[in-house]
């Protein structure tokens, strides 16, 4: 059972069977915002009426940029990598004889 887990872990954390860091860091981010978030939704709850009316005015937005930056580092690896291969194949089409 333990093996199918760390298997599972192992194909999680990597692309193409290379251990991937945006997705090690995106997933310790994730579990950061997602401690955050419960930090502020219990503190939410022991304020007076009026305090609790701004903080789930926020709310939503708060979670939402918690988000972006939680995936922020596998997006802008994905971008990366696609403009690599973009700026490879202009290239390629540069230097092919007219």
């Amino acid at each position: 059972m333990w093996q199918k887990f760390w298997a599972f872990m192992a194909k999680a954390f990597s692309e193409d069977g290379q251990p991937s860091s945006s997705r090690i860091i995106s997933a310790w981010l994730s579990v950061s915002s997602m401690s955050l978030i419960w930090w502020m939704a219990h503190h939410m709850m022991q304020q007076t009426v009026e305090k609790l009316q701004v903080w789930i005015g926020g709310f939503p937005m708060i979670i939402g940029a918690l988000a972006t930056f939680a995936v922020s580092p596998y997006g802008v690896n994905k971008l990366t990598s696609m403009f690599t291969k973009a700026g490879s194949k202009i290239e390629e089409e540069e230097k092919k004889p007219l």
